[in-house]
Formats: C-alpha cells, structure tokens, sequence
C-alpha cells in the first residue's frame, strides 16, 4: 500500500483506492487488497473537500473507490470479492465451504445493515444521556451474540484463521467498541472479546491502519 499525494501519480496498470483511513468500509476494503497480496496506491481523501476525481468516478462520494484501468468499483465487498478472486495469494474465500459461505453472507448482510444502524446510534449519542445510551449499546448485542455462536472451536468466524466474514465485519465491532472500549470489554461473550483482540493485534489489520505516509 502506497499512499500518493497528486492524481498525475496514477499509474493506469495498477489499482488505485479512494480511501479515508478510519471508515469500517475503507478499512475492510484495504485489508483484502492487503491479504490478497496485491499491490496498490492510495489516496486519502478529506471528508470536507472531497476530490473532484473521486466524485466523477462515484457521484455518491463515499469510499472506498476502487480504480484499476477502466473498471470502478465503489462498493467494499465488492472490492473484497474483486481482490480474492485476482488473487492466487490469499484463500480468504477458498476457506469457507458452501454452507459456511451463505452463512457468512448472511452475518455480513446484518452487520452492514441492523448492527451498523445500531452502532450510529449509540456511538453518535451524546454520553449525557446515560441511560439511553445503555439501551443503544444493549442494542447491539444481538448481532455479539450471532458472532459468538460463529465461533465454535475456531478462534476466527467459522475456521481457525481469519476468512473473508472476520475481515468485512471486525472494522465494524471495532468501531462499536471504541465507543466506549471498557464497557465493551464488560460484555459476556467471551469468545467475540478474544476475537476482538486477536484481529485488532494482527498485523494485516495494524498495515491496513498505518497512517498515510506520501511517498510519491
């Protein structure tokens, strides 16, 4: 990964991502360009003054963004799935079977939606509000409790190392933990906090979160 600071940078025969480093979607989205060994370059862009670049690529204007020779794609999973499968390197998909890998779309569905509107909630809830902050964070533990379930002898979302559901969900439980990491650790499920810590310790996941150094 290589961060780039002018667009005149951009080599058409590599991929090129609109990134912001702290977004859960941006995140997942590097940690499989990352784990599938491919490389690429960066920008990272300004929420207030969004590039024009980006915005002729996706008019929407969030990211990440994925640019490599005519194809945008401004979609996280879709930049996931695109990265396996270019990818001889990573088995990030070929670790799950088919009952395992419909289960593992359906816990991705939930988190992106149900879990990532409780999460807004509760992290954007204004802390005086104790007690109906407590109930938003309550909210979120029905979708805790589905991972835990996941889990089985694994250390990892259905195998012993990190698949492709671990990658496109952890950046979110990140982000709801963070809120308030010390009542997150209070939670009961025990095998989702050693999950937690093992994916926020890993080193795929510290290179995705390294800060933008522009080399070129």
């Amino acid at each position: 990964m290589n961060y780039v600071k002018k667009f005149s940078k951009i080599n058409p025969n590599k991929p090129f991502l609109f990134s912001y480093r702290r977004c859960p979607y941006a995140m997942r989205a590097r940690m499989a360009l990352l784990s599938a060994n491919i490389s690429f370059d960066a920008y990272e862009i300004s929420l207030r003054d969004k590039p024009l670049e980006l915005l002729k690529l996706s008019p929407k204007g969030t990211v990440p963004v994925l640019l490599y020779k005519k194809q945008i794609i401004d979609e996280s999973l879709e930049i996931m799935l695109w990265a396996y499968t270019n990818s001889e390197y990573s088995n990030h998909l070929k670790i799950l079977n088919q009952i395992q890998r419909v289960d593992a779309d359906r816990l991705i569905h939930t988190n992106d939606s149900q879990f990532k509107k409780s999460l807004d909630a509760y992290k954007y809830e204004p802390n005086d509000n104790v007690a109906i902050k407590d109930k938003l964070f309550k909210n979120g533990w029905g979708f805790l409790e589905a991972i835990e379930e996941r889990f089985g002898n694994n250390a990892y979302l259905f195998s012993k190392e990190p698949t492709f559901a671990d990658v496109a969900i952890f950046p979110f439980v990140r982000q709801f933990a963070y809120v308030d990491l010390d009542r997150f650790m209070e939670i009961p499920y025990i095998r989702t906090k050693a999950w937690f810590e093992s994916m926020r310790k890993n080193d795929l996941f510290l290179n995705a979160m390294v800060k933008p150094i522009v080399t070129s």
